[in-house]
């Protein structure tokens, strides 16, 4: 079994390296680290990819899979291919698959803030670890239609609209997103025990008390039950207990396929039929943190510099639908099958069709993929 794993990564990666030397292009997902399957998106495919060729690499060959470099491919892999996840063109911030002035507004809203992790619950709109009133004033400050270009968290039933049915959803989930996660990292464990403990005692008038889980106005032995009995992560997905949803999960996952011990937790069986399946892996999959496309050189911050960086990045994503690094006859070809639609992924003048402007821009960006990383 092990030897025909072993030749199916061979084949592979001798597929993945001939596509990188049969012309003087770069190779498929050249600038697009984890693209293993040259689609022009980092995805659940290059995943798969991923896993199927788990093992060292070998001698003589390229070797994409290897993404931190030590040699090998395992769920280390894995886990920065999931943060890589996205389409391979920087600054397409609404996914068109070209740079421009639409994405400015996107970038502009973004600007000065950081990237949050996703909440445990999406009613907690200020990442504070409770829906409380504060949430109730943010919400009812956004009441209108949703603005195109910014994010919207303020919609929680995600109609486009901040209202009515937004306000009860928070008024109903009034209360700790995590209960015992004192310090807010969607985990509960020993570290929020020892911030329970520093606050044993009566609650002070007046004054928020998060330790007081029973809200019965003292912090104590019953407060202590209560998060120990929470202890664990927060996030359905977050199978590892490390308090993100990410690769590592992703791995935690694989390794538990299977059936599900009785008697014992689960937490990789998101579907709860008793069994860790591909099902779950699917669930997973869209329950991985966003990451925040805005902050394009990765200071976990969008700012003026990233505006820079979309700036000067205007033009189209380099139109090789076909992923082999060159834009040629099978890429017109596809163009050419969609003429008239109104698919995003030929349109690459933006305009809402594909028709004669895609076509020029297409025939001006022929041959090899310019690689600018």
């Amino acid at each position: 079994m092990a030897n025909a794993k072993h030749s199916a990564t061979l084949a592979i990666l001798a597929a993945l390296s001939m596509a990188a030397t049969a012309h003087a292009g770069p190779a498929p997902g050249c600038c697009c680290p984890g693209d293993l399957t040259g689609d022009g998106l980092v995805n659940a495919a290059d995943v798969a990819l991923l896993t199927s060729m788990f093992g060292p690499c070998p001698p003589g060959l390229a070797c994409p899979g290897d993404l931190n470099g030590d040699g090998v491919m395992n769920p280390l892999d894995t886990a920065i291919l999931t943060t890589l996840f996205g389409t391979c063109c920087p600054g397409d911030l609404n996914g068109d698959f070209q740079v421009n002035a639409a994405d400015v507004p996107a970038m502009q809203c973004a600007i000065g803030a950081g990237c949050p992790p996703l909440p445990c619950c999406p009613t907690d709109l200020n990442f504070d670890g409770v829906t409380d009133q504060r949430d109730v004033n943010i919400v009812q400050a956004a009441f209108g239609p949703c603005a195109n270009a910014c994010p919207c968290p303020a919609d929680i039933n995600g109609d486009g609209q901040v209202d009515a049915l937004d306000l009860q959803l928070v008024l109903g989930a009034f209360g700790p997103c995590c209960v015992g996660d004192l310090n807010n990292d969607r985990l509960v464990d020993a570290a929020d025990l020892v911030i329970l403990l520093a606050a044993l005692g009566p609650c002070p008038a007046g004054l928020p008390c998060p330790a007081d889980l029973n809200g019965d106005g003292q912090v104590n032995g019953q407060d202590q039950n209560i998060l120990i009995a929470n202890f664990g992560p927060c996030c359905r997905g977050d199978i590892n207990a490390d308090g993100a949803v990410n690769g590592a999960d992703i791995a935690a996952l694989q390794a538990a396929i299977g059936t599900c011990a009785a008697g014992q937790p689960c937490p990789a069986d998101l579907d709860g039929d008793g069994f860790v399946t591909t099902q779950d892996l699917a669930i997973l999959m869209g329950l991985l943190d966003p990451c925040c496309q805005a902050d394009l050189d990765g200071n976990q911050t969008a700012d003026a510099v990233d505006l820079a960086l979309l700036l000067a990045a205007f033009g189209p994503c380099c139109p090789d639908f076909d992923g082999d690094g060159i834009v040629g006859s099978s890429d017109l070809a596809s163009l050419i099958g969609s003429w008239g639609s109104n698919n995003r992924r030929f349109d690459l003048d933006g305009n809402g069709v594909v028709g004669s402007g895609d076509l020029a821009l297409l025939l001006g960006l022929w041959g090899p993929c310019a690689c600018a990383c």
